[in-house]
């Protein structure tokens, strides 16, 4: 699927520790259920770290959904 939108899976990504995007997705959907998704679940199992590990994972992703809808660069960096 990963590869299917135009994103490499091995691609490394992350704020601190660098992971595979496939790794990172996996470990998203594991953290993830139905009541920790909506808030209702007392024990959240999520640290802050991971936290921001995700949020590093799917600003990725949106960002390369962006530049491919663009068919350009974002940002061009000398």
């Amino acid at each position: 699927r990963i590869e299917s939108v135009g994103l490499d899976p091995c691609e490394q990504v992350g704020h601190e520790e660098k992971k595979e995007l496939n790794v990172i997705i996996r470990e998203m959907n594991q953290a993830r259920d139905k009541k920790s998704a909506h808030g209702s679940t007392p024990n959240r199992t999520i640290t802050l770290g991971e936290m921001l590990e995700y949020h590093s994972c799917a600003q990725y992703v949106v960002f390369h959904a962006m530049q491919t809808a663009l068919g350009e660069k974002l940002f061009y960096l000398e």
